[in-house]
C-alpha cells in the first residue's frame, strides 16, 4: 500500500465515532492516518461533538480525553468563524451541519461522512467519499 497524500480528508464526527468504537472501514481509515498514509483534517466543532457522543456511549472521562488526544495527534485542524458558518447555513437542511461544511470547504479537503443527507448536500460544494471508497483506492495504488 502506497502513501496517498494527493487529497486531504475532512473526517465527520460519525466517521470518527465509528472508527474509534468499532472495527470496520472507518477504523481502517484512522489506521491509515495514524500510519501517515493519508492526511486527515478535523475542526474543534467536530472534536466537541466527538466528546459529547463518546460520553453518551459510556466512555469514561479518561477514555474520552484519550480519544480526543489520539485524533489531535494525527489530524490537521481547521478553524472557521461565524461568518463562514453562516454562509453555509442556507446550503444544509440540518443547521448543525453548517460548521462541518464550512470547515470542509475551508480545508479544501474531501468530506468523509456517513451522513447521507449531508453527503448529498455537501457534494454540491466539495468532493464526498465514504471511508470504504478511500480504502479501496489505497489498495489500488
Amino acid at each position: 500500500m502506497k502513501r496517498c497524500m494527493d487529497h486531504k480528508y475532512f473526517i465527520d464526527t460519525n466517521v470518527l465515532v465509528s472508527g474509534l468504537a468499532y472495527d470496520g472501514n472507518e477504523s481502517g481509515l484512522l489506521k491509515l492516518a495514524e500510519q501517515g498514509q493519508i492526511e486527515i483534517v478535523v475542526s474543534e466543532y467536530v472534536l466537541r461533538e466527538l466528546e459529547r457522543v463518546l460520553s453518551g456511549l459510556d466512555y469514561d472521562g479518561k477514555e474520552v480525553e484519550g480519544s480526543i488526544q489520539f485524533i489531535r495527534a494525527m489530524a490537521g485542524m481547521v478553524s472557521v468563524n461565524r461568518e463562514e458558518i453562516s454562509v453555509c447555513m442556507k446550503d444544509v437542511s440540518d443547521k448543525k451541519d453548517a460548521p462541518i461544511l464550512a470547515a470542509c470547504i475551508k480545508s479544501r479537503a474531501v468530506l468523509v461522512t456517513g451522513d447521507k443527507k449531508l453527503a448529498k448536500e455537501a457534494s454540491k460544494f466539495v468532493r464526498v467519499m465514504p471511508a470504504k471508497d478511500i480504502l479501496e483506492a489505497m489498495e489500488e495504488k
